[in-house]
């Protein structure tokens, strides 16, 4: 089911307490409250195999201020929307931050650093900030952290406090 339509039917279903009716066919949901009818199409394709793509070991964990990157980020994407959202993260060991940087656009050009707790290798990525401010704006914890494996593979994010929840963001070309 499109994420489309369970948002609406999320905010009608909070306005309305009458009964959900919902038809299913192969290609089609129909939902019906009321007076109210959502018909959507499907998505088609078999959705991947989510344990293949999280990467089992990472070289690099990196526990950084949660409301530090999130402002960041925020601040980051208005450069970064010319160039598919990419920001480029340098993880470095010698000091413990994290560097971030957007591309060279024609509304200029951000960069920052920030802090952090670093266990493993130094490490380099280039990630959506759309992706990331998505998964940022849901998290209650004061600190987040970042998985990686090298630039090549997903960065698993998730609250120290729920290892069961993660958030996988694929990687983006770093540009320089």
């Amino acid at each position: 089911i499109p994420a489309k339509v369970l948002e609406e039917l999320k905010s009608i279903l909070s306005s309305n307490r009458n009964t959900v009716n919902i038809a299913l066919s192969n290609q089609q949901i129909e939902i019906t409250i009321g007076d109210t009818k959502l018909l959507s199409r499907l998505i088609d394709g078999k959705f991947p195999d989510y344990k293949q793509i999280i990467p089992p070991n990472t070289k690099t964990t990196v526990a950084i201020n949660t409301k530090n990157l999130a402002t960041i980020v925020k601040r980051m994407h208005y450069f970064a929307k010319e160039t598919n959202n990419n920001l480029t993260f340098t993880i470095r060991k010698s000091d413990n931050t994290i560097h971030i940087t957007t591309p060279h656009t024609q509304a200029g050009r951000d960069e920052a650093t920030l802090d952090i707790e670093l266990t493993g290798d130094e490490n380099k990525i280039a990630l959506s900030s759309s992706y990331l401010l998505d998964f940022l704006g849901h998290v209650d914890n004061d600190v987040v952290e970042m998985h990686l494996t090298d630039s090549m593979h997903p960065a698993v994010f998730h609250e120290p406090s729920n290892k069961n929840l993660l958030h996988l963001i694929m990687p983006l070309r770093i540009q320089e």
